[in-house]
């Protein structure tokens, strides 16, 4: 199975030398906006259809009005996208609010926490859409979750609640195809600011909310996560953690100004969440910014989500100022080891590691770099692939294959515990994949003796 090792952290390395990790800026490449509605966040669900079409979901509020409006778009490439002029006549609303509204409106206060395609579902139910309604007489959030067959036509599941505590929509909902569960990112309560984790198998019975991530002392004055996106990335999980960092410190709540920042964060199991650098990583140029979905076509990264010219607080403005952004990176481009400046070289080596089938491949933008590999076991340490012998790369590649002068096969190399070391004179380098398993000391020392391979998950 393909194995894409981010070098999010040092875990998996035995040498770091003259690298420094940077955030990778990701490139705005479109900006939609209704021109009627404001995006209300959390906005931008993108899914591609079997007509070749991408179609764009959000919630609206024309300014003035606390009314929210449930909107769609379409797009032929994913990028560039329209209203959908026909979506309420397709959809049978009855008196629309505007043409592209897709579904009727909710009561007052009552959004989208995250919409999701099912691939477990049978065909009347392969897409989810995860509701909250507010109940101000009770002060309480009602999670409900309906259903679709074709993102058009949908049906409230009646008895079906997936937060039993109820919880606003900030948050993001995903496929774990490893463990064949789906995960809700959301709150542990109404206004409780922190990130908690709900699982489903059936999308009938939901586990108690579960903490995740929490603000700690190295976080900026008076911060406080007020949501995530996670997605797949390979083997891992990312995530976009929006912190707040409040502007009013009244003796009452944290709610009036302040920006809502994206610094990215990274889990092996979805339990288990970690920091990276705690800086912005994507929509800082915004005061605030909610990462919505995600897909990846043509080795690209597409990020969608709501940006705002506002500050937190005033969630019906009366004036146009919010918008859906997309952005784009080259896929696994979030987090690279840089070459330090003034450095001869970089130098950056795996644990060992068996490599099970075909070849490996760097994902770097460099000057000048090798690749060696070395067969490392407790007696001994043979060079297998030198870097002299490494025809040198420099370029912008997502997948470089390394060349040696005299091997042009990795037949040899199955079955082995190898080293992999790259060195570049200067550049970026963001992942290395292949159908390689990496192993800790002792699974290493397991190898050896016993050719046994660790059957453990999540680490």
């Amino acid at each position: 199975m393909k194995n894409i090792q981010l070098f999010l952290d040092d875990t998996n390395l035995f040498r770091r030398e003259n690298f420094s990790r940077r955030n990778t800026p990701m490139e705005q490449v479109s900006c939609y906006s209704d021109g009627i509605m404001n995006t209300v966040h959390p906005s931008g669900y993108v899914f591609s259809q079997p007509d070749s079409l991408f179609r764009l979901f959000y919630s609206g509020t024309q300014p003035g009005s606390r009314q929210l409006h449930y909107l769609t778009a379409i797009s032929s490439d994913g990028v560039h996208f329209r209203p959908d002029e026909k979506a309420a006549a397709r959809a049978g609303v009855k008196n629309p609010a505007v043409p592209h509204q897709f579904i009727p409106d909710f009561s007052p206060r009552t959004d989208i926490h995250s919409m999701i395609e099912d691939p477990e579902a049978r065909p009347d139910a392969r897409y989810k859409m995860l509701v909250c309604q507010n109940d101000p007489n009770r002060l309480a959030v009602i999670n409900t979750v309906h259903i679709s067959p074709d993102l058009i036509h949908w049906t409230e599941l009646p008895t079906v609640r997936w937060h039993q505590r109820g919880s606003e929509p900030v948050g993001s909902s995903l496929y774990d195809p490893g463990n064949r569960r789906f995960l809700i990112f959301t709150r542990p309560d109404w206004g409780d600011r922190r990130i908690a984790m709900i699982q489903t198998r059936d999308w009938e019975t939901f586990s108690a909310p579960r903490m995740v991530m929490a603000p700690d002392a190295l976080d900026k004055s008076m911060a406080e996560h007020y949501g995530m996106y996670a997605f797949n990335c390979g083997q891992i999980m990312l995530g976009l953690l929006m912190v707040y960092e409040p502007a009013d410190q009244s003796l009452q709540y944290k709610f009036k100004g302040g920006p809502i920042r994206c610094e990215l964060v990274y889990s092996l199991d979805g339990s288990f969440w970690r920091r990276t650098l705690r800086t912005p990583f994507v929509g800082e140029e915004n005061a605030m910014f909610w990462p919505a979905s995600s897909r990846v076509e043509d080795g690209n990264f597409y990020l969608y989500g709501t940006a705002s010219e506002v500050e937190h607080g005033n969630f019906f403005p009366d004036r146009l100022c919010s918008s859906l952004k997309i952005y784009r990176t080259r896929v696994h481009r979030f987090l690279s080891l840089a070459v330090n400046p003034g450095a001869d070289y970089g130098k950056l080596a795996l644990r060992q590691c068996v490599l099970h089938n075909g070849s490996i491949h760097w994902n770097l933008n460099g000057k000048n770099a090798t690749c060696a590999i070395y067969e490392i076991t407790r007696n001994s340490r043979k060079t297998l692939r030198s870097h002299e012998e490494c025809i040198p790369f420099t370029g912008d590649s997502i997948d470089w294959e390394p060349q040696w002068k005299e091997h042009t096969s990795y037949e040899d190399l199955k079955n082995r515990l190898l080293v992999f070391e790259l060195q570049m004179e200067s550049g970026d380098v963001w992942s290395l994949s292949g159908d390689f398993t990496l192993l800790g000391t002792t699974e290493a020392f397991r190898y050896e003796a016993f050719q046994t391979l660790p059957t453990r998950s999540g680490f």
